[in-house]
């Protein structure tokens, strides 16, 4: 499974192709309309590629739609106000990773 989690973001991340599998480690995030992985290359591995990203696939369950989430994502990330996009595929998409924590219902007031 981490495996292929990996290999699809070697096919979007250019920078990121040709590097071992194994030295890769993924943290499975949640997500309510999509599965969510960090996925970080290992401190011992050196590189000038980035060192993290987020994996996000899409699932096709109804509650979003995806059509309309991504333009939107694409026009947030374009702009600059929301993570990079750094590649996509029909199911999946690879983001910048921006280090924080979601905010609650509260904050969001």
């Amino acid at each position: 499974q981490n495996e292929k989690l990996i290999s699809m973001v070697q096919e979007v991340l250019d920078e990121w192709k040709g590097i071992s599998p194994s030295n890769f480690t993924l943290e499975k995030l949640g997500g309510c309309s999509n599965q969510i992985y960090k996925v970080f290359l290992k401190k011992e591995v050196e590189t000038t590629a980035r060192r993290q990203v987020l994996l996000r696939i899409k699932k096709e369950d109804g509650t979003v739609d995806m059509k309309k989430e991504k333009i939107v994502f694409d026009i947030l990330s374009n702009l600059g106000i929301s993570p990079k996009k750094l590649g996509e595929k029909d199911n999946y998409r690879v983001e910048e990773y921006i280090d924080g924590r979601t905010l609650t219902v509260f904050e969001v007031r």
